[in-house]
C-alpha cells in the first residue's frame, strides 16, 4: 500500500480484521480526524507496528524457547 494514510477500510483489508477491531488498532496507533472520517498516516501505522513487533516478537521468541522440548 502506498497510500499516504489509510481509513478503516484500508485497515480491515490490509490486517484481514472487522470493522470493531479496525477501529481499535487505529485508535492504538495514532488516528487523524478528517472532517468526519478518522485516518491513520501510513508513517504512523509502520512505526506502530514496528514497535509491537519489537516488543512483542521477543515475548514471543521468549515463549517458544520455553515450550520447546529439550
Amino acid at each position: 500500500m502506498e497510500a499516504p494514510v489509510l481509513d478503516r477500510g484500508a485497515i480491515e483489508k490490509l490486517f484481514e480484521i472487522q470493522r470493531r477491531t479496525a477501529l481499535l488498532l487505529m485508535k492504538q496507533a495514532g488516528t487523524v480526524k478528517a472532517g468526519v472520517h478518522f485516518l491513520v498516516p501510513r508513517q504512523v501505522l509502520i512505526r506502530w507496528v514496528e514497535r509491537i513487533e519489537a516488543t512483542e516478537g521477543q515475548e514471543l521468541g521468549r515463549r517458544r524457547r520455553v515450550a520447546a522440548p529439550a
